[in-house]
């Protein structure tokens, strides 16, 4: 069981950690940006994270009109652990896309 619930843990960091990254390439698009969020939500559901789930909610509501307006935190990954108000430098791989 407790392999079971390491290895649980690992690939929910990892899922985790890609869609961090998509999230900071979504931010310019409302529906993608919301998107990523939906699915950061489902997914803190799915691995019984229910501090992320619900850090989640205000994220989701506020995704598609801070992309709109253009007014979204660059390079924020998107999760509870950094603040969604927080802007971020860029992951150095991801820049070019920026640029």
């Amino acid at each position: 069981f407790a392999a079971f619930r390491a290895n649980r843990k690992d690939s929910y960091s990892e899922l985790m950690k890609h869609l961090e990254r998509a999230h900071i390439i979504s931010q310019s698009s409302a529906w993608r940006h919301f998107s990523i969020h939906f699915i950061m939500f489902l997914s803190a559901i799915a691995y019984l994270d229910f501090k992320e789930s619900f850090a989640q909610i205000p994220r989701m509501l506020l995704a598609i009109p801070g992309s709109l307006m253009d007014r979204y935190p660059k390079g924020n990954p998107g999760r509870s652990n950094i603040s969604m108000w927080k802007e971020v430098a860029l992951p150095d791989d991801l820049k070019k896309l920026f640029t």
